[in-house]
């Protein structure tokens, strides 16, 4: 039995049922005129709120909701530990770099800190692409690798992060990475991957559906896709061809073996 309340601020709920679901159930108890006998209102009432309440209601996001859009990356990464992990923390980051998914201690460092090319002594030296563990060793990874495809090598992202001499290139050291991550991890184990679209040459590339369609080959399953957007980009462009990326990708993946 469905039965309508008033709650503070003269806003109607629904008892015996929680806030999050009352203002879809409310809407759809109004809007179909159905079972205003059980709760006490006339046809009349229900189609009073339905004209001054409901055009006016602003249904109302839980603050626990976990979107699939982000400011904070951060926050990204704790959802989809909470979501695909269990809350637990990130068992091997094989590019880690400086470790700045983990500043704060806002998300908890990962048991395994490797790097191509190690920025701290606590980081192993190890190639993502061959790596020493044992298969099905691994209970979950976050890749995070080069994005920048360019010849300037002196361009300080490319410095500090790396990067490559062309597309065919980053596709490869991409495949081969897959292909070392899928041995690695157990059966089931996540994979959170972070990449982005990219120009390169005043040409767009737009990098998702690549990683997508290689993650399916190599018998990954896709579960959700989380998108970082940036309130701020470094650069500026006389003659514009293309929009200005400001999200990057957190592909949520899980490692099939069967």
């Amino acid at each position: 039995m469905i039965r309508l309340t008033f709650r503070e601020n003269d806003k109607f709920g629904v008892v015996g049922m929680n806030e999050e679901n009352q203002d879809k159930k409310l809407y759809a108890c109004v809007l179909k005129l159905t079972d205003y006998e059980d709760t006490g209102l006339s046809p009349n009432d229900i189609l009073k709120l339905k004209e001054e309440k409901l055009s006016k209601t602003q249904f109302k996001v839980s603050k626990d909701l976990i979107k699939s859009i982000s400011y904070d990356q951060q926050e990204i990464i704790n959802n989809i530990l909470k979501l695909y992990n269990k809350g637990q923390p990130i068992h091997l980051d094989p590019c880690y770099n400086v470790g700045g998914f983990y500043k704060n201690g806002v998300v908890l460092a990962p048991v395994l800190k490797s790097d191509i090319n190690p920025q701290l002594e606590s980081v192993l030296k190890l190639d993502v692409r061959d790596l020493p563990f044992d298969t099905s060793s691994i209970k979950s990874v976050i890749f995070d690798p080069p994005f920048i495809v360019s010849g300037n090598n002196k361009c300080k992202m490319a410095q500090r992060y790396g990067s490559f001499s062309s597309l065919e290139e980053l596709e490869t050291f991409y495949r081969d990475s897959l292909i070392s991550l899928q041995r690695v991890l157990k059966h089931g184990g996540l994979l959170i991957f972070k990449f982005q679209d990219f120009i390169i040459g005043r040409k767009q590339h737009l990098i998702l559906p690549y990683i997508y369609s290689l993650a399916r080959e190599l018998n990954f399953s896709v579960r959700d896709l989380f998108i970082l957007l940036a309130k701020n980009r470094i650069g500026y462009y006389k003659n514009q061809n293309h929009a200005r990326k400001y999200h990057c990708y957190f592909l949520v993946l899980k490692c099939n073996k069967r």
